[in-house]
């Protein structure tokens, strides 16, 4: 009622709202606010505006939240192309972009562009975060699945022992991701008996 139609602390609202839909797990409500966000965003800002990346990337992971993984991959790119011509080449946004994408091309059955993603994500983070950040252990677990899906069981093996260490020295060896990762080592040794 007070500002205009197009001012930046409308977008925050819808993007707030949106939030709130996401956590609601109503994705479609959830893409409505986003979009509108985005919309209001492009009209008062400079088109490389972080705030506009941000949008993109949250657009992708409902699009993947919601199966579509042709959107999905488009808003992540552009995301990640923001990214690009503003941030130092390390920063550890760029490295989110890139996981994300990694995620979207291994949900397309693209393993090779996931694992390429996921690598590049891994090094930002290696050069960016503490050796034992659990960011770190993420990214050796989704190159893991990538290895398993293409039957490289050596370099999953590898990759989900990492991911384990880091977990148990951040969380604990009782937690779900660390007790997750021996699971998934426990399957690829078998996968590696049966031959």
């Amino acid at each position: 009622q007070t500002l205009p139609e197009n001012h930046p602390d409308i977008a925050a609202s819808y993007n707030n709202i949106g939030l709130v839909y996401k956590r609601l797990k109503d994705y479609e409500k959830t893409l409505e606010f986003y979009t509108q966000s985005l919309k209001i965003q492009k009209q008062t800002l400079p088109e490389n505006h972080s705030d506009i990346a941000v949008s993109y990337n949250n657009i992708g992971n409902v699009y993947s939240d919601l199966g579509d993984f042709e959107n999905a991959l488009e808003n992540h790119t552009k995301s990640l192309e923001i990214r690009q011509q503003t941030l130092p080449e390390n920063q550890p946004s760029i490295a989110s972009s890139y996981n994300n994408i990694g995620n979207v091309y291994y949900n397309l059955g693209d393993f090779e562009k996931s694992l390429e993603n996921h690598t590049k994500s891994l090094e930002i983070r290696q050069q960016t975060l503490p050796e034992n950040h659990p960011g770190i252990a993420d990214s050796y677990y989704n190159i893991g699945l990538v290895y398993k899906r293409l039957k490289d069981y050596e370099n999953a093996l590898l990759s989900f022992t990492k991911a384990k260490e880091i977990y148990a020295i951040c969380y604990g060896v009782e937690h779900p991701e660390t007790v997750d990762c021996n699971k998934r080592i426990e399957d690829i040794k078998g996968e590696i008996a049966a031959g």
